[in-house]
């Protein structure tokens, strides 16, 4: 049965519909489209005294609600349109849309939500659904600035998909509990105004997903330890670590699988990162730790002096990109690649790119751990290896401060060389190299002339090696 009751003044109940009866009310239309949708509509004016609240009970399947103020919604249909709400407490069943509107901060602008146990879609959305007859054609998406909204998801595999304006202020409370199950935020807008807990994907397309580590503790996929991101990721606690692993094959297996079974829901991502597998991010922050899985070159951490780590083994063709940020980092390189018999093959298929940053005076400094054969680095001051490092002029151009590259490690520079000098370090050589806490007694200037530049390596003289010269 459905059951309407309108107003708060001499409320009424609407007897059940029949397919294609209707029923006015002072400009209130109530129409039975057909034996499974419902559409009530407020034709007269929004905010009307006596008319702007309404409450809805009812079994048809498609449920239509528009132009009220003040909305309760309940029953067992499968979808509810609601449109151009202010507030509202909502029951949420298959697919929810809501397209709130506001008159300004005065009185509430909560939406109170709560989704059932079964695999819901929740919208909160700037466009209007449902009817597609111009109805609201002056609507002003700005307004969805104040609304407000908690948000249950309950267990199940659920979507929420945030696409209003960004809050008018701090105060305002935007909060969304995934509950038990998989369940995925879609961001159509940056999210430094929305709390979310039991969250297990988040895909931001365009947008900013802004995280700290409040948000780490409270989403965290239990397959894979980690909440996955599709997109551009901003962390804004001050992070101590980071470690960048490849992600295990049971991972990889898990993520493969839901992303196919769930292929065919068209509210649900069908792949990870678009074929490319997110790595796994490891960070600190003082005593604990967190996970991630993302793309690694849409991450941005602003914090300073973070020890970023890239480990585990490449055993298949991966690309790699990371910039680092614009102060103080270290990088671990701690990659092995053992797809290709012959090593020498895996520098054509598989390319590694690490940049640390173009800001002036900042040291960031290169600590590598495996051989360096696919990786290609630039805006580093500090470059360490127990083996042997392949310069290139490219290697030297695209590296260093004002006074240098240093090195700690074996260097073999296959370029032609017009000139090389050896001299002694200078006084800001030496006192830079103190500061930054590598000076040795056995290091050197090395001077490199190629063409009409030069380039300045700070190192022991006897670690560095050459076959051309011109």
């Amino acid at each position: 049965m459905d059951q309407i009751i309108i107003g708060t003044q001499d409320p009424r109940d609407i007897p059940v519909f029949t397919s294609g009866s209707a029923y006015f009310d002072n400009g209130n239309l109530y129409e039975m489209v057909d034996d499974f949708s419902l559409v009530i509509r407020n034709e007269g004016e929004w905010n009307q005294s006596g008319y702007k609240n309404i409450t809805v009970n009812s079994d048809s399947t498609y449920v239509y609600v528009d132009n009220f103020v003040d909305v309760t919604v309940s029953g067992d249909y499968d979808r509810l349109y609601l449109n151009y709400a202010k507030r509202g407490d909502i029951e949420a069943h298959e697919l929810t849309f809501i397209t709130p509107y506001s008159n300004g901060g005065a009185w509430s602008n909560m939406f109170d939500v709560q989704g059932d146990d079964s695999a819901n879609v929740l919208t909160f959305t700037r466009g209007f659904t449902g009817l597609e007859d111009g109805w609201h054609s002056d609507y002003d998406s700005t307004t969805s600035q104040w609304t407000e909204f908690v948000v249950d998801l309950a267990a199940g595999d659920d979507v929420f998909v945030y696409d209003i304006d960004p809050s008018a202020n701090s105060q305002q409370v935007r909060s969304v509990d995934g509950g038990s199950g998989w369940d995925v935020l879609k961001l159509q807008g940056d999210s430094d105004d929305l709390s979310f807990s039991n969250i297990e994907y988040v895909e931001t397309f365009d947008n900013t997903l802004f995280i700290d580590n409040n948000v780490l503790a409270n989403n965290v996929a239990q397959s894979w330890g980690g909440l996955v991101v599709n997109g551009n990721v901003a962390v804004t606690s001050e992070v101590d670590t980071m470690q960048v692993s490849s992600l295990s094959d049971d991972a990889i297996e898990a993520i493969d699988q839901y992303f196919y079974a769930t292929a065919n829901h068209e509210y649900t991502p069908n792949a990870s990162t678009q074929g490319v597998h997110p790595s796994l991010v490891t960070l600190t922050i003082g005593e604990k730790s967190y996970t991630l899985l993302l793309d690694t070159d849409k991450l941005d951490i602003a914090s300073d002096n973070v020890i970023y780590r890239e480990s585990g083994t490449i055993d298949q063709d991966r690309e790699f990109n990371l910039e680092l940020g614009s102060d103080d980092d270290t990088f671990v390189y701690d990659l092995e690649v053992s797809w290709y018999e012959d090593p020498s093959d895996a520098a054509q298929y598989v390319h590694h790119y690490l940049d640390g940053g173009e800001q002036q005076g900042d040291f960031d400094q290169l600590l590598i751990e495996q051989d360096p054969q696919v990786l290609e680095f630039s805006n580093f001051e500090y470059v360490e290896y127990a083996g042997e490092l392949e310069f290139t002029t490219q290697t030297l151009a695209s590296n260093g401060s004002e006074l240098g590259l240093i090195v700690n490690g074996q260097v073999n520079f296959s370029d032609a060389i017009d000139d090389l000098q050896v001299n002694e370090l200078s006084s800001a050589e030496q006192q830079w190299l103190e500061d930054v806490g590598h000076y040795d007694d056995n290091m050197s200037e090395l001077v490199l002339t190629i063409d009409d530049s030069s380039y300045t390596l700070l190192m022991n003289n006897e670690d560095f090696s050459y076959g051309v010269t011109v």
